[in-house]
């Protein structure tokens, strides 16, 4: 319970619920472990979410995430977790992460794209080198809107590094070309 507290966006009773969790909330409760905070839940102290997260393994993690996707309503939050639930390329989960930033630029939470896109990226299938590149040329737009420009010089350099000559690799020499040098 501590655990689906910690890694949802937005933890209520009625998330719990969905999880079937309803019966150890109210014990937890009890016991001082989770308090309410208006409409939301909490773990009494950061913590015990922390502890509750660190001790599962990767597995463990990945089986979490796949529970929390359908949960979650906000559409950042379930492309998140279906990407911390993939265990390696999926193309329709790259998607969504893709289709979440989007949305998240327009409400103006570039960090946030950056993050989706970078997820979206390491998701892509390795025979999608232009799907990838897109990706990560977004991601380093958003980095460098955002202001950390060394981000997304480093994202630059990796394509201008890695890619073949094209429209892409011609963005990300442009994109270089605006992010300065080094200091």
């Amino acid at each position: 319970l501590l655990a689906v507290i910690a890694a949802l966006h937005d933890p209520t009773e009625r998330s719990i619920e969905k999880m079937g969790l309803a019966d150890q909330l109210a014990e937890a409760e009890r016991n001082g472990l989770v308090v309410r905070d208006g409409f939301r839940l909490r773990t009494e102290h950061p913590l015990y979410a922390a502890a509750a997260l660190d001790r599962l393994s990767p597995t463990e993690r990945r089986e979490l995430h796949r529970d929390l996707a359908p949960v979650e309503s906000n559409e950042e939050a379930h492309a998140l977790h279906l990407a911390l639930a993939a265990e390696g390329a999926d193309e329709e989960v790259a998607n969504a992460l893709e289709r979440a930033a989007g949305a998240a630029r327009r409400r103006g939470a570039i960090e946030t794209a950056a993050h989706l896109l970078s997820h979206a990226a390491r998701l892509s299938r390795p025979e999608e080198i232009d799907a990838r590149a897109r990706r990560l040329l977004a991601a380093a737009d958003s980095h460098g809107d955002g202001g950390d420009l060394a981000r997304a010089r480093a994202i630059a350099e990796e394509l201008v590094a890695t890619l073949p000559r094209g429209p892409r690799r011609a963005q990300a020499l442009s994109l270089l070309s605006w992010t300065g040098t080094e200091d």
